[in-house]
């Protein structure tokens, strides 16, 4: 269990702009809880279930284009004012190994529910009418988010496949779903990255005794083409497909 204040002033990259004008950005606090729980059941078996609660009094939030203040445009971010985050976090592994099953494989999962939104009147202009926020979503908070991820050990090689899954969330604070023609606006599907990485040991005798492993990383191996976001302007997806291999040196 744990509760404490919060308070997190603004960095220096979200005080002043681009052109070098100081924003009106104000630092956040919050009143912070949670209270969780980690046992095993059984042998090769833990699981851990938390629930939170934040309570800000001044949370800064992402801005886009759309936001209505051009100070807080450039630094991409904004104050939100009050706002809540609730939520609940779960996980589960399971040691396949422990369990006597004779295969070195480790099996993990993780769920988060958060339900973030604005709790106090606050009203922007938008367009020829005025909009207060007060019960919408926070932008870029997804309700739902999960990683699943299996982990194979053998005397020489480790390789691991996750897989992250973001649900659907909103680019802006009004929540709209359809997206803009310039895509600044607009609901943010959900989407899932699946990401690889296997490291082989070198013999000792190749290695000259340095106990050197041969790695390999691919990032979004299914090449996903998934919006990430949508602020500051407009639409981006995830990165491509990303292959990478090296050398980590050993004592």
């Amino acid at each position: 269990a744990n509760v404490h204040r919060g308070f997190a002033p603004f960095r220096f990259t979200e005080a002043i702009d681009n052109s070098g004008l100081v924003t009106a950005l104000e630092p956040e606090r919050s009143w912070n809880s949670e209270l969780g729980i980690r046992t095993p059941l059984g042998r090769g078996v833990t699981a851990e279930l938390t629930g939170f609660l934040l309570l800000f009094e001044n949370q800064t939030v992402s801005a886009s284009d759309t936001w209505g203040r051009t100070d807080e445009i450039a630094t991409g971010v904004a104050n939100g004012g009050r706002t809540r985050n609730a939520g609940i976090e779960s996980a589960l592994r399971v040691d396949l190994g422990a369990l006597g099953a004779g295969v070195p494989l480790s099996l993990g999962a993780r769920y988060t529910f958060t339900d973030a939104r604005f709790t106090s009147d606050r009203f922007y202009q938008d367009g020829a009418s005025v909009v207060n926020v007060n019960g919408r979503q926070l932008p870029y908070a997804p309700r739902h988010s999960a990683f699943v991820d299996a982990v194979l050990t053998t005397a020489r090689t480790e390789t691991q496949l996750v897989v992250t899954a973001i649900g659907r969330q909103f680019g802006d604070r009004r929540n709209l779903a359809a997206g803009s023609a310039d895509g600044q606006t607009g609901a943010i599907p959900a989407y899932a990255l699946v990401d690889v990485t296997s490291s082989v040991a070198l013999p000792r005798a190749l290695a000259r005794g340095s106990g050197a492993s041969v790695l390999l990383a691919v990032r979004n191996a299914l090449d996903s083409d998934a919006i990430v976001t949508r602020r500051p302007q407009g639409i981006r997806v995830a990165p491509p497909r990303q292959v990478m291999l090296g050398i980590r040196l050993g004592d």
